[in-house]
């Protein structure tokens, strides 16, 4: 039975009439609210109150037959009967009925019996109808919950939650995807296809299109463009519903703001970018410095080998001078007597084969001077090495003058081997000592033109000169096509005595040279790499400002 005001009043008009026809003084009806949730009605009462468990033991055993008297909430009943309606076992609700004196009858007894018989089908049909109420107060009210709860949800989610008709119209939109498109009017987005505020239409064609085939988007990648104007980056989770041909009714859509995830990334790959660029430079620089350490090392060589060569070699050349002069002096005197005696001196001269002797003279002369040239070259070029000669000061410097004066001067080395291209850009002026510059061009042009020359091709080769600008430093870039560099030596191609060249040919201390002019002393680079002709590119850079300490070491 339920608590409705309408079945209470039911109730009770029910036991009065049934107190009347059988006479009885008093009535009580005690009623299942729930499982173990009993209340009673009386004659005296406003409304039910809930029967304790103490009474309701008494009225089961007046149902059942084993007492006649009742001493309860309705009152002190010396005649007392009871009957159940519903089960007996476990009735849904008792009437019960009292006198003072007089005892109930048989048929008083069957009469209440058939009454309460009557009642069961409306009592349990009342108790249906309340249950049923109850349920649906129940579920209305879980119901409110969890519309309270989508509710909150929707509207505190730090997400945008949009839904969009079939035509891609906005129908609603939450707190947070006012402040995604930065406005606080819901007016100003309802309504609104929701394209317009997608940065790239045909990103939102291809959304519509894939929702259309799959019926849900996930992680789809898209910029916002807010009422400002400003993109934001962002991803955007939504589902379809369909209706039963399969077309979109609605789209229900959830977008999340990434634009700080991407800028993070963003400035994780510069500095990923930065450190890998500081590395490269690391060991660029770690590689300089070894290679200036060896250079260091093998100039405090060269500089005591060149002085302990240059010693000896200066007497050597002394005396070989004055022999030289001596010799003359008697390949003259030798004349003036064959002159006073031609047949002796003719006979003497055939004897000792002295024509052949004085020539062979010459020839030995001729071949120490080279020698002796040549041992002053190799000496000249450790004391270069080891700077002994260094005292040039800097000076504004024409690369491209000194190219082409260098040109000149390698002209006879190059023009049977290799035709010269020049491509000039009119770079400016740099500080550096200009004869140590073109020294190490004829050095790098020439080398072009000998490995061209080793190929023994019969076609002319080519060399490609160019000039450039960028950042503050001044190109300059020398190519061939000829053999190249291998990768194996690149590393040691600016080491100190390496050479690819002949035995005889090199002294492997050219570019060592070229590397400490450009590199030490005019902090500038020099590199090697393969030409896109097929040979070898060696790059020169060359800062425009230098300070004069950098030309002294």
């Amino acid at each position: 039975m339920g608590g409705n005001q309408n079945d209470v009043e039911a109730y009770a008009t029910a036991a009065q009439k049934t107190k009347h026809a059988l006479g009885a003084d008093s009535w009580l009806l005690a009623y299942r609210q729930k499982m173990e949730d009993w209340q009673f009605l009386t004659a005296d009462q406003e409304g039910p109150i809930g029967l304790e468990a103490s009474y309701l033991k008494p009225l089961l055993e007046l149902v059942k037959g084993n007492t006649q008297t009742f001493d309860g909430p309705g009152g002190n009943w010396a005649v007392a009967i009871a009957v159940a309606i519903g089960k007996k076992e476990d009735p849904s609700a008792i009437l019960a009925l009292g006198r003072t004196e007089q005892r109930f009858t048989q048929n008083e007894s069957s009469c209440l019996k058939g009454i309460a018989e009557l009642l069961e089908p409306i009592i349990e049909a009342r108790q249906t109808r309340s249950r049923d109420e109850n349920l649906r107060a129940i579920s209305e009210k879980a119901l409110r919950r969890n519309e309270e709860r989508l509710r909150t949800f929707f509207e505190e989610s730090r997400d945008m939650i949009y839904m969009a008709n079939a035509n891609d119209v906005v129908a609603s939109i939450n707190n947070a995807g006012l402040r995604l498109f930065g406005t606080t009017d819901r007016f100003e987005v309802l309504g609104r296809p929701f394209s317009r505020w997608v940065y790239s239409p045909e990103d939102r064609k291809h959304f519509l299109e894939k929702i259309q085939l799959d019926g849900f988007v996930v992680d789809h990648e898209i910029i916002l463009t807010r009422m400002d104007e400003t993109k934001l980056h962002c991803v955007e989770t939504a589902q379809a519903v369909k209706d039963r041909d399969g077309q979109i009714i609605e789209i229900q859509g959830i977008i999340r703001d990434i634009s700080e995830r991407i800028a993070m990334e963003r400035n994780i790959w510069a500095m990923n970018i930065e450190l890998a660029e500081a590395n490269e430079r690391l060991k660029s620089t770690h590689k300089r410095m070894v290679q200036q350490e060896k250079l260091a090392s093998i100039g405090q060589l060269a500089a005591g080998v060149a002085h302990e060569i240059n010693n000896p070699l200066g007497f050597l050349k002394s005396n070989h001078t004055t022999l030289h002069s001596f010799l003359a002096t008697l390949h003259e005197a030798w004349s003036k007597a064959c002159a006073l005696d031609p047949e002796g001196h003719e006979h003497i001269a055939a004897d000792l084969d002295l024509d052949y002797v004085f020539n062979e003279i010459d020839s030995l002369v001729a071949e120490s001077d080279d020698g002796f040239g040549r041992i002053m070259a190799i000496v000249k070029n450790l004391r270069s090495f080891a700077r002994i000669d260094d005292h040039e000061p800097l000076g504004p410097y024409d690369l491209e003058k000194g190219l082409e004066s260098t040109l000149v001067m390698a002209r006879n080395e190059i023009k049977y081997v290799a035709e010269v291209e020049t491509g000039f850009c009119g770079v400016p002026k740099v500080q550096a000592v200009g004869g140590s510059i073109n020294q190490v061009l004829l050095n790098i042009l020439v080398n072009a033109a000998q490995a061209i020359a080793s190929q023994k091709r019969g076609s002319l080769g080519r060399i490609l000169v160019r000039t450039a600008v960028n950042e503050g430093r001044v190109i300059c870039e020398i190519e061939d096509d000829g053999p190249g560099v291998p990768d194996d030596i690149k590393d040691r191609l600016f080491d100190p005595f390496f050479t690819t060249k002949p035995a005889g040919k090199g002294t492997g201390l050219g570019l060592s040279l070229s590397y400490d002019i450009i590199v030490n002393r005019h902090q500038g680079s020099l590199t090697v790499a393969d030409s896109t002709l097929g040979g070898a590119l060696f790059k020169i850079e060359l800062p425009v400002n230098l300070e004069y300490e950098a030309s002294t070491g």
